[in-house]
């Protein structure tokens, strides 16, 4: 795993969900919002086990499953 790390990532879309608006990518706690600058923020990282969420208009939970916990940085931000 180490050598597939660090990665950079752009979102594509973001999946409404039942508790907040931003859950493809989103911070790992409530009241945290992603923002240009931020360094080593927590992130919640689930994988997708049902393929069709793809073409839903919100996330349903039973379509993915929670794999842990990520840090994200902003790449355009200097360090």
């Amino acid at each position: 795993m180490a050598a597939q790390v660090p990665i950079t990532l752009e979102p594509r879309r973001t999946i409404p969900g039942p508790d907040r608006d931003d859950d493809v990518v989103a911070s790992h706690f409530m009241g945290q919002q992603l923002h240009a600058g931020m360094h080593a923020m927590p992130i919640a990282v689930a994988y997708v086990i049902d393929n069709t969420l793809g073409g839903d208009d919100s996330l349903g939970f039973g379509k993915i499953d929670f794999a842990g916990v990520g840090f994200v940085s902003d790449a355009t931000s200097p360090d």
